[in-house]
Parts: C-alpha cells; structure tokens; sequence
C-alpha cells in the first residue's frame, strides 16, 4: 500500500510577494474566525448566565440548596467567594474551608479516596 504524500512546510524565507499577501488574508481570516468564536462563547455564556438567574428567582429552596450546592462543589475557592455573596446562596453553604481561604489560611484537605473497610 502506497505511503500518503506528505505535504512539504511552508518555507517564509523564499515565498513570493503574492505567497506572503495569500498567507497575510490566511492569518487574518483565522484572526477573524477567532474573534467571532469568541463573541459567540460569550453570548451563549450571557444567555445561560440570565436563563440561571431568572430560574433561581423561581425556584424552591431545595431546588436552590441543591443547585448551589453542586455549583460551590465544581467552583474553584476564588469563584466560590463570589458564588456564596449571591443574593439566592443559602448563607449555611458557606462551608469552613472556604471562610479559612478567605482569611488565607491553608483549608483542610479532603481525601480523595476515602478508606474503605477491607
């Protein structure tokens, strides 16, 4: 079976005037494409963030405890500071470990792989 031809690299100390301004129109489309992936992330992140807030403004409070509960748990300390200031966060999910970072003590490690009984 024949071996795929692999494509030679692209050589910027020999391209043409013509090759350079087609790789310039390249990196500037992929520029473009960038900017427009970013603006797009961030409309779906604002859109999400407002469908949360107005779902939060309806919700039960075991909906809520349970849904801060989860969001404190994958938040790392920084975001969750500023996740449990939220109006809707019930104040007893403010757990020791978090007022301890904020004081900028060293928070107590949880294990990982609890022991089991062998």
């Amino acid at each position: 079976m024949a071996q795929p031809k692999k494509r030679p690299a692209i050589d910027k100390r020999i391209m043409t005037d013509a090759q350079a301004k087609k790789q310039e129109r390249i990196n500037q489309m992929s520029a473009e494409l960038g900017v427009a992936q970013d603006q797009e992330w961030r409309a779906i992140d604002a859109a999400i963030a407002a469908s949360v807030y107005g779902m939060l403004l309806d919700a039960d409070e075991a909906f809520i405890e349970a849904f801060f509960t989860r969001i404190l748990d994958a938040a790392t300390t920084a975001n969750a500071r500023k996740i449990r200031r939220h109006p809707s966060c019930p104040p007893h999910l403010v757990t020791a470990d978090v007022v301890a970072s904020d004081k900028g003590e060293t928070p107590t490690a949880k294990p990982s792989n609890p022991p089991t009984d062998a």
